[in-house]
């Protein structure tokens, strides 16, 4: 189980935290939220952060990033091959 966190201003004041249940849930609320609010953090059972995104980039954990980084590079390729 996971919970995420929607920042109405970074590092200021949330929104309520959402349950997740699995990391398919929480990459999808990451993917939408991460484009509405400034920062969102999901954070595990302890309390630990497990994803971070900061004015609409996943920043932690590094995996992610790389992950998003390729995704936007085939999203940029799909555009000039069209």
């Amino acid at each position: 189980m996971f919970k995420g966190y929607c920042f109405i201003e970074k590092d200021g004041a949330y929104c309520p935290p959402v349950e997740l249940k699995d990391a398919n849930e929480v990459f999808s609320y990451v993917d939408l939220q991460k484009k509405l609010f400034p920062e969102v953090r999901i954070t595990d059972n302890g309390d630990f952060c497990v994803v971070h995104a900061v004015n609409g980039k996943i920043v932690f954990p590094p995996e992610w990033v790389r992950l998003e980084k390729l995704n936007e590079g085939v999203g940029a390729n799909a555009k000039t091959n069209s």
